[in-house]
């Protein structure tokens, strides 16, 4: 199947021509900066979404209302991880996000705009967090507290990684049934990588 576009390229910038005669889409690839999630380690395990518009004219939009734009990348209605020896894909955490209201509710300034032939880069990442054992804090002081705080040992924990397995392959994907503004989007890259994980319980799982 050919591209929605042709390239040709000048002494600086490339040129975008669309032909007519294909469906529009938002083509996805998904890179990360590694092929192992290794919980044992402090490194963020970074995750990149491309995106490509294979339409034309440009399209503008509300990004609190838009797949993969609402802030819920690691959250149900995200990106999708599945076990690729078992096919199953992991039920991800909700989010609920509020958002300010426009004074203006015909304002545009916080619209996305789509442009053909232009990546558009999305972030999300695993991360983790330095978390210390619970103890009593009646009676104590919130200084007290901060150095009780202090002195207890730090155990690193991570979000979202709760489900994944040790030593088990997942590929990162995007929903098959999403659209914007009727624009479907297409997963043209998948990302895959290994589970590393020290606990057997789930010990490492924030919260």
């Amino acid at each position: 199947m050919g591209s929605a576009f042709s390239l040709s390229t000048n002494e600086t910038h490339p040129t975008y021509t669309h032909d007519p005669g294909s469906k529009p889409s938002i083509e996805v690839r998904i890179t990360t900066s590694s092929d192992v999630l290794d919980l044992s380690q402090q490194t963020p395990f970074e995750i990149t979404v491309t995106l490509l518009l294979r339409h034309s004219p440009s399209i503008s939009f509300d990004p609190t209302c838009a797949y993969l734009f609402n802030g819920k990348l690691l959250y149900q209605d995200g990106l999708t991880f599945t076990n690729t020896a078992t096919g199953d894909v992991l039920r991800r955490n909700s989010r609920d996000i509020c958002y300010m209201n426009s004074s203006d509710n015909n304002s545009r300034d916080h619209y996305v705009t789509l442009k053909p032939g232009q990546p558009h880069q999305l972030y999300a990442s695993f991360q983790p967090i330095a978390s210390s054992p619970l103890f009593p804090t009646k009676d104590l002081s919130a200084k007290e507290i901060r150095r009780k705080q202090e002195e207890l040992p730090k155990t690193w924990k991570w979000w979202n990684v709760g489900g994944m397995r040790n030593g088990e392959e997942y590929e990162i994907g995007a929903s098959e049934t999403a659209e914007v503004k009727g624009v479907p989007f297409v997963v043209v890259e998948r990302a895959r990588f290994k589970m590393i994980r020290p606990d057997e319980h789930g010990e490492l799982d924030f919260p």
